[in-house]
């Protein structure tokens, strides 16, 4: 684990993390907020989670191998959401050849990486997920204590209020959370990463349409609590944040979500960043479930925001019509859905960029630096 503080106050560094289902490690770039006076773990006001797509090497274009570096795509995200913004940049676990293999995010895929299907059944995704951030997260803990004192919470108090923590080294099992004091999330699909923001969806339509999915037990991840049996006394922190148990600690309350469920209740945006397949399925186009992500949105005090970014490459490939019609199918099925609600909380954007310009594959990578986050 490559890791460094840099000027602006950031713990950064690459991470290897084994998801249940991976055959490999998926690495994933963190760079976290940081206090400046003490050097620890700063609450962010949001989770900015980006998937990459297919790996491209051996072009000569410097643009492209640069926007292909995990660690210059992060520091996009922070330029665009600002500094109290966590950027999480994570790639494929598995490649065949150069294709992205999310083996771990969908429980079906061809041998290139293309979905089969997308089952929420297991919320495989959103599991996947929030597996991986509170792991790393842990980890980059664990890290920043072994350069510190002990291994105790801590809190700093700052003229805007913020918390800024050391924790214990933290028990993955029976971690609670309170997802009223969540940060917000807003996830990316760059290229192939998009399967992943597909799987989400029919995620998140699920568990509006079932409400015993607050009750859902991901049998698999480590870290999703068993919601269902309540039968041990929920952790608690006192009025200095100390934790009362040594084994375990309130840790979505700071940073994340500890669950499949509320991860998919902090999510306020998805956002399509000229995504693309070569075979059919780069955007969601089952209409129940994007009903349903109209009804999830519906019932969410801060809504949903849908985003739909492309350039020529991808919209215009007359190679891959499918591409441009699976977009304009799913953003008319999603607007027919949000008018029939009337109540204005699902938001859709849609944006093309390098309109202008024959497509090329440096436009495909040159999108990360020019996108326009509402």
């Amino acid at each position: 684990m490559a890791a460094a503080r840099n000027a602006n106050s950031r713990w950064e560094g690459i991470l290897h993390h084994c998801s249940i289902g991976g055959s490999n490690p998926s690495r994933v770039m963190a760079s976290l907020c940081l206090s400046p006076s003490t050097g620890l773990l700063l609450k962010p006001s949001m989770n900015a989670v980006l998937f990459m797509g297919d790996r491209v090497e051996g072009t000569g274009n410097r643009t492209i191998e640069r926007l292909s570096r995990l660690e210059n795509v992060a520091a996009i995200l922070i330029s665009k959401l600002g500094s109290s913004v966590n950027a999480w940049v994570i790639e494929a676990s598995k490649f065949q050849g150069p294709f992205a293999c999310y083996e771990a995010f969908l429980s079906s895929l061809g041998p290139t990486g293309e979905p089969s299907s997308y089952c929420p059944l297991g919320l495989t995704a959103s599991c996947a997920i929030s597996s991986l951030l509170n792991d790393c997260l842990r980890k980059v803990n664990t890290e920043i204590c072994h350069h510190g004192e002990g291994g105790s919470v801590h809190q700093e108090a700052s003229g805007r209020g913020d918390k800024c923590f050391k924790m214990q080294e933290l028990c993955p099992a029976n971690v609670i959370c309170n997802n009223q004091n969540l940060p917000n999330t807003v996830i990316f699909g760059f290229s192939k990463g998009g399967v992943v923001l597909n799987q989400l969806l029919a995620e998140i339509a699920y568990v509006g349409d079932h409400k015993e999915c607050q009750k859902f037990v991901c049998e698999n991840s480590q870290v999703c609590n068993n919601l269902q049996a309540k039968q041990e006394k929920p952790i608690q922190c006192d009025g200095n944040d100390k934790v009362h148990n040594k084994q375990q600690a309130y840790l979505g309350d700071f940073f994340l979500s500890a669950t499949a469920h509320e991860f998919l209740q902090s999510t306020v945006g998805i956002h399509y960043v000229d995504v693309g397949l070569n075979s059919y399925g780069a955007y969601q186009t089952d209409p129940n479930i994007l009903e349903g992500v109209a009804k999830f949105a519906a019932l969410k005090n801060s809504g949903l925001l849908i985003g739909f970014h492309g350039t020529p490459r991808q919209w215009n490939d007359c190679r891959r019509p499918w591409i441009s019609s699976e977009k304009d199918h799913c953003i008319a099925l999603l607007q027919d859905s949000a008018y029939l609600l009337g109540n204005g909380k699902l938001k859709i954007l849609e944006k093309l960029y390098f309109g202008d310009k024959k497509p090329s594959l440096q436009m495909h990578f040159e999108i990360l630096e020019v996108l326009d986050i509402c």
